[in-house]
């Protein structure tokens, strides 16, 4: 059962980050937690890397799916960044070894994802199909809005996620050059 192994590997990522840094997480580690066998593993990942973007997209997608519009996708994206702080802050836990680059190249996909399939009305999904330069506009927000999360990461979340939320809809306002209602 295809979904059901994916779902498996990702729950395991899951809760091995809440308490150890990507970059000390091993495939074996994973397969252990999921019950499977490391050769199911690379039959549905290329890599623990491969597992990252496919979890990270299925946590957002689902965002997506939940959220009545981009104020309200935005709030509940904050607020469960909140709830998993620890998970979040074990992908960049060494200063040595970023995985921003990563995490932008996959939230680029995501956003790139959205715009072929998310809500016409949405003033993100109107921007990017629009836009000559898709890949180019969903770099430039991918790296805004993970600024913003990684400052308030590294301030210990003292900030409400009300704030942060008002922060990421200005930033986005500013991009698309709209004004604020």
């Amino acid at each position: 059962m295809k979904t059901k192994t994916i779902r498996n590997f990702e729950l395991a990522l899951i809760v091995i980050l809440e308490r150890e840094s990507f970059k000390r997480i091993t495939v074996d580690q994973i397969c252990r937690k999921a019950s499977l066998h490391r050769s199911t593993f690379y039959h549905y990942f290329r890599d623990k890397f491969d597992l990252l973007e496919q979890t990270l997209k299925h946590w957002f997608f689902s965002l997506v799916a939940n959220a009545k519009n981009e104020n309200e996708l935005i709030t509940t994206m904050v607020n469960s960044i909140a709830r998993h702080q620890e998970f979040y802050n074990h992908l960049n836990v060494d200063h040595d070894y970023s995985l921003d680059t990563e995490i932008l190249k996959i939230s680029s996909k995501v956003l790139l994802d959205l715009r072929k399939s998310g809500p016409s009305d949405g003033l993100l999904v109107q921007v990017l199909r629009a836009s000559s330069q898709p890949q180019l506009i969903t770099y430039a927000i991918s790296g805004s809005l993970m600024g913003t999360l990684h400052w308030w990461q590294e301030n210990l979340c003292f900030s409400p996620p009300s704030t942060i939320d008002i922060i990421i809809l200005l930033k986005l306002r500013l991009i698309f050059c709209e004004p604020k209602n």
